[in-house]
């Protein structure tokens, strides 16, 4: 039996804008998601739920707003970027009178083409670049949520709190 049934509505907003200089091309952009309808009917004969802003352990839900913010920079083979990522306050799981949520998590990185440079006339070696990153560079580590054993929203947070990266690629 295939039985189901989703009512999902809401707004995407994007604001962009982006400066040439010679010091490069500067770049800012606005991002974010209003989630104002919710429903789902997943269990025959049953009405269906309201799950805008109201944590659900199933997955089936989402926060009323999430959000970015990225300000940017490239100029030749290098580029640069920070990125705020935003969750709106919602409803914990479980807990009708508990709100969690309403947090920031700030990125960073650093991407540079060291295949234009060092290895231009070379078809294998040309798109080589090196890269470096930090993600939740203020170590916002999620809050306490009542959702299993865990204790914190895996769906919205991540537990390993500020992680840096670096990266080598090479196309081929």
């Amino acid at each position: 039996m295939n039985f189901g049934d989703f009512k999902v509505a809401g707004f995407d907003y994007e604001a962009r804008y982006k400066y040439l200089s010679r010091f490069g091309e500067f770049g800012a952009a606005v991002n974010a998601t209003q989630t104002y309808r919710y429903r789902v009917a997943l269990t025959p004969n049953v009405a269906a739920t309201d799950r805008t802003n109201m944590a659900n352990a199933d997955g089936n839900w989402a926060p009323r707003w999430k959000g970015t913010v990225t300000l940017a920079w490239k100029q030749g083979s290098g580029s640069a970027s920070v990125d705020g990522r935003w969750v709106g306050p919602y409803q914990d799981y479980n807990l009708p009178d508990r709100t969690i949520g309403n947090f920031w998590l700030i990125d960073a990185n650093f991407r540079y083409g060291i295949g234009d440079t060092v290895a231009r006339g070379n078809r294998w070696l040309k798109d080589t670049y090196v890269e470096v990153g930090g993600i939740n560079l203020f170590n916002n580590l999620p809050e306490f949520s009542n959702i299993g054993v865990l204790g914190y929203d895996y769906a919205q947070g991540d537990i390993r709190g500020r992680f840096f990266y670096a990266r080598v690629g090479l196309k081929l």
